[in-house]
């Protein structure tokens, strides 16, 4: 019991205190000491990250628990990197809540891969540990003008702004799903919505925002003849996050991009994304049977948005 409990209150602890204590529903990520972003969108291959987090900016973006038979571990080393780190965010992901992660009655959850691994352990100790955790993950992080979330924006007629999030407290509700009907609890479009919103280039305007990345929706299952794969060295989607984190003065104000970037349905870490543009009226081609998606990589350290040190 020992071996996996205590470690693991420790790391999470101190986590969850400053957490609670802030309330912090999304983060302002600092500039981290050499520039580099590395954002890995949910922690496929984590353990094969050769820099460390000390200098580098790392931004995970939610499925922590999702990561087939490696989801503890996943969480745990994680929950590692942000107590070493002072460059390390985390966003929440809809698996990061008790119905998806902890529940004996859904198929594949955390609560059966810890229940294999270590038979001695007692849920009833582990299971509040974890939800609370879940609960303490902020929605989203923004770095200059590029805003990571996990799912999309508010699907709503009603242009939020980023700063409605801090009035919002995500803390009295742990095990929630989609509900666009909800006003009150409009933030959760942010981690479960499955619809790409055609108003999202009217949020990115309002929330001064180039840049909107998400993970959320795996389209590859259901598309998989629909794609035509390219491999490509991130370079097509660098070009906006490098003018962008350089301010140059040629950025127009209408442009704007949606990078949707997700993991393969084999698990193995390969990514596929795809780049959506808003035209001059402010819409976004949310129509997904026409995107193109490109394979990026099978590896994080392909995932890098900035200068390479």
């Amino acid at each position: 019991m020992r071996c996996i409990l205590e470690p693991f209150q420790q790391l999470y602890q101190p986590i969850q205190k400053e957490i609670n204590q802030s309330e912090f529903n999304f983060n302002e990520a600092a500039k981290p000491v050499d520039e580099s972003l590395l954002s890995n969108l949910k922690a496929d291959n984590i353990l094969k990250i050769e820099n460390t987090p000390y200098r580098q900016l790392f931004l995970f973006n939610g499925d922590y628990v999702d990561r087939g038979g490696s989801s503890f571990q996943t969480l745990f080393y994680l929950l590692y990197m942000c107590i070493c780190g002072r460059h390390v965010y985390l966003n929440r992901g809809n698996h990061e809540q008790d119905d998806q992660a902890l529940s004996m009655s859904r198929v594949g959850p955390m609560v059966y891969e810890l229940k294999l691994k270590f038979p001695q352990c007692d849920l009833s100790i582990i299971k509040p540990i974890l939800s609370d955790l879940f609960a303490s993950i902020p929605i989203c992080t923004k770095f200059q003008k590029l805003l990571t979330t996990h799912a999309g924006t508010p699907d709503t007629d009603q242009v939020y702004y980023l700063n409605d999030l801090l009035i919002e407290n995500r803390f009295r509700q742990k095990n929630f799903f989609w509900d666009p009907t909800c006003k009150e609890n409009y933030w959760h479009s942010f981690v479960w919505s499955y619809k790409r919103n055609r108003n999202t280039a009217d949020f990115m305007l309002r929330n001064d925002i180039s840049i909107l990345h998400l993970g959320h929706t795996p389209r590859m299952a259901r598309q998989r003849r629909l794609f035509k794969q390219e491999y490509c060295q991130y370079s097509q989607l660098l070009t906006y996050t490098q003018q962008n984190s350089d301010n140059r003065s040629n950025i127009k104000d209408n442009d704007k991009v949606v990078i949707e970037t997700f993991s393969s349905p084999s698990n193995f870490g390969d990514m596929y994304a795809t780049i959506v543009q808003a035209n001059d009226q402010w819409v976004l081609n949310m129509n997904d049977l026409e995107w193109k998606y490109l394979l990026i990589g099978s590896s994080c350290n392909d995932f890098l948005l900035g200068p390479k040190e």
